[in-house]
């Protein structure tokens, strides 16, 4: 089946992304650029404990693999999948599209004005100000998974695996993409193997979630 080959690639995946990031740990191969230090940091110490807790309260998988980061990258995991935790559960705390709009349109204009060294008083927010700017991370994953995820606010359906997938790659493997960049990793092989991470545990998902539809 189609989808438990896609789910079987993870395997592979992380197999692939072990080089390059084993190179780069070790030093050498990889790209060692961590965008430097930043003159004042924006997050408090409060802010990042803010972003941990969630991360491990609803998000548990992923927090137990921010561990095995690098002690000043796992800030960066927490901060960016705060930010995943807060737009996923937008449509569990609404109940009118409208209301789900504002609050993209919300952490749209905070995600520009993170980029901008501006950003609005709050905890994730000033976390990921700290890690855009101390990591150089790309504007571009952010609107992927802001786009996406407004895109599916009310709806999880997927006519196809194909269309599972590419919603995996959209927002799972955006995030993995900057974790990559966090790391200074800059391979085509961890970028593909990233791009099958994001497929493959969407696909997961989706599985899991199974027995929520079955009566």
């Amino acid at each position: 089946m189609p989808s438990i080959a896609k789910a079987a690639a993870a395997v592979k995946a992380v197999r692939i992304l072990e080089g390059p990031v084993v190179r780069h740990l070790t030093g050498s191969g990889a790209s060692t650029s961590t965008g430097g230090s930043q003159e004042r940091p924006f997050a408090s110490k409060s802010d990042i404990e803010y972003c941990r807790e969630m991360v491990r309260q609803r998000d548990h998988d992923n927090y137990l693999c921010s561990l095995f980061s690098p002690p000043h990258v796992r800030e960066m995991v927490w901060a960016t999948r705060a930010l995943n935790v807060e737009l996923a559960h937008i449509g569990d705390i609404v109940s009118q599209e409208a209301a789900g709009r504002l609050r993209f349109e919300f952490w749209k204009n905070a995600v520009s004005n993170v980029f901008a060294g501006q950003p609005p008083q709050m905890p994730v927010a000033r976390a990921l100000t700290d890690t855009v700017h101390r990591f150089k991370l790309s504007r571009m994953w952010f609107r992927r998974l802001l786009k996406t995820r407004e895109q599916n606010l009310f709806s999880s359906e997927f006519a196809t695996v194909e269309e599972l997938q590419e919603y995996g790659e959209n927002t799972i493997a955006s995030l993995v993409h900057m974790h990559l960049e966090a790391l200074g990793v800059r391979d085509m092989q961890a970028d593909q193997a990233a791009r099958a991470i994001g497929q493959s545990s969407a696909i997961v998902t989706a599985l899991r979630s199974l027995p929520h539809f079955i009566t």
